[in-house]
């Protein structure tokens, strides 16, 4: 049986083999630089290409807030006033609403753009690197620090909770928020996400991950040693227990026409209460197969 990692490690195999590493970006936008210490040498763009709606992309150049800055939040030098949605003024026009965009494995931030696109006019949004799984990254993947590192943000974005929208690995994340932030959770988007992949599934993953060269995974930004450090966490952090445990309205998204994927859907929407399940055609990466499809089901469902 084919795991959801397994899919995506290789299918970036496979791209590497029929399109190699691209030396030059002519048609990109890049993204600010001033990133977190860990990201500070990384070159991140955005593929011009792919922008369909310019006047979008124009007010994405001039929103204060960068949704792409990856920079982790640090908890000793934030100020626990900036929680206040009016910042103590009452006249003050509260923050929109955040929407955390959560990456999944052998994704990057920037795989967000199409969804900040078209949730920028309604939402501030953050879509922050996974710490451990930015290539050249010196921490080690962990997934209770990786999940800890996002509770920071809604103080950092001056509100008291946030929506959150995991894909795969990513939904892995945003399920433990979710579970040990209840309070911080307003909404969940959880896509193409297994809840809890069985040892077997584990064992496959880690054998196939074992056969691909690092040459060729990092070709298509996958740091090996972070790939085998996220399975090793996956087999020690087990959450499907708890899903009848999460508060947050809840929707489900998976690939049609792929049983494993809706199969782990179904035990999400199944489990955790109230949760709702939708699905769309694509592959794994939903974000980028079908990228009109996702968005209008996050407009509809996170849309005040």
């Amino acid at each position: 049986m084919r795991s959801c990692c397994h899919e995506v490690l290789a299918r970036r195999v496979r791209q590497a083999g029929q399109t190699g590493v691209r030396s030059e970006r002519a048609e990109t936008t890049a993204i600010r630089p001033d990133l977190h210490p860990e990201c500070a040498n990384l070159d991140m763009h955005v593929d011009s290409a792919r922008v369909r709606r310019p006047t979008r992309r124009a007010r994405l150049a001039s929103m204060s807030a960068d949704p792409f800055d990856t920079r982790s939040v640090d908890p000793n030098s934030v100020d626990p006033s900036n929680a206040d949605p009016n910042g103590g003024d009452e006249r003050r026009q509260p923050p929109k609403p955040l929407v955390v965009l959560i990456h999944g494995e052998g994704q990057m931030p920037t795989s967000w753009q199409s969804q900040v696109e078209a949730l920028a006019d309604d939402f501030q949004l953050a879509a922050p690197w996974i710490r451990g799984l930015r290539p050249g990254a010196k921490d080690d993947f962990d997934m209770a620090r990786a999940a800890s590192d996002l509770m920071m943000l809604p103080i950092s974005h001056g509100v008291r909770s946030m929506h959150v929208v995991g894909l795969s690995l990513g939904g892995t994340i945003a399920l433990r928020i979710a579970l040990e932030q209840p309070d911080l959770v307003d909404r969940l988007v959880l896509v193409n996400t297994h809840p809890e992949p069985s040892s077997m599934q584990l064992k496959v993953q880690a054998a196939a991950l074992k056969m691909m060269s690092r040459r060729r995974l990092a070709a298509q930004g996958i740091n090996k040693d972070a790939a085998q450090a996220v399975l090793k966490s996956m087999a020690a952090d087990r959450v499907g227990d708890r899903l009848g445990e999460i508060q947050a309205d809840t929707l489900v998204i998976a690939s049609a026409g792929d049983r494993n994927r809706s199969d782990a859907a179904t035990r999400l929407a199944t489990t955790i209460p109230g949760a709702t399940m939708e699905l769309l055609a694509g592959g794994q990466l939903l974000n980028s197969d079908n990228p009109d499809g996702l968005n209008d089901l996050l407009v509809r469902f996170l849309k005040p």
